[in-house]
């Protein structure tokens, strides 16, 4: 059996960390542009219950007809932030953080804490401890394993390495 170059090994876990990021930072719109988008700058407005969404334009909005920005079709497709609370403008002060409600209302505490990185206090609730699948395993200290050296040793036998056979 033989082991991957190390430079895999790195490739791989830069496509791991990308996805983790993509997955983490995207924003969700239609289909007709990509249904999940990396938006520079959007990622880092803060999710706040009260405040308005994003909004994405569709090239039809009309100041006249009562949308609050005249678009284009050249930009369909792009992200919006208004400052809103509780459904109303609200113009920010100088140095005050412009916030956005993500609007994911079926997502349980678990969703939003894998895909956004947190749980907001709209969606915490009781927690409940949940008892690991798999059973206990003791680790055994021998003298190969307790070299101080923490990575892998105490999940091979006896301390060393081990490749299973295929």
């Amino acid at each position: 059996l033989h082991r991957a170059p190390a430079s895999v090994g790195s490739t791989l876990n830069n496509i791991k960390w990308a996805l983790c990021h993509v997955a983490s930072r995207s924003t969700v719109g239609s289909d007709e542009y990509g249904s999940l988008r990396l938006v520079p700058i959007l990622d880092l407005i803060n999710h706040d219950e009260y405040a308005g969404g994003f909004v994405e334009l569709n090239g039809q909005e009309r100041y006249d007809k009562g949308d609050f920005i005249t678009a284009t079709r050249e930009e369909s497709g792009a992200f919006v932030v208004r400052s809103m609370r509780h459904g109303r403008r609200k113009p920010l002060r100088k140095g005050q953080e412009l916030m956005a409600n993500y609007n994911v209302p079926g997502y349980s505490p678990l969703d939003w804490f894998v895909t956004m990185g947190f749980v907001p206090p709209e969606r915490m609730g009781p927690w409940f401890k949940i008892d690991p699948a798999l059973p206990k395993r003791k680790r055994s200290f021998t003298r190969e394993n307790m070299d101080g050296d923490d990575d892998d040793d105490a999940f091979a036998p006896s301390g060393r390495n081990f490749i299973p056979e295929l």
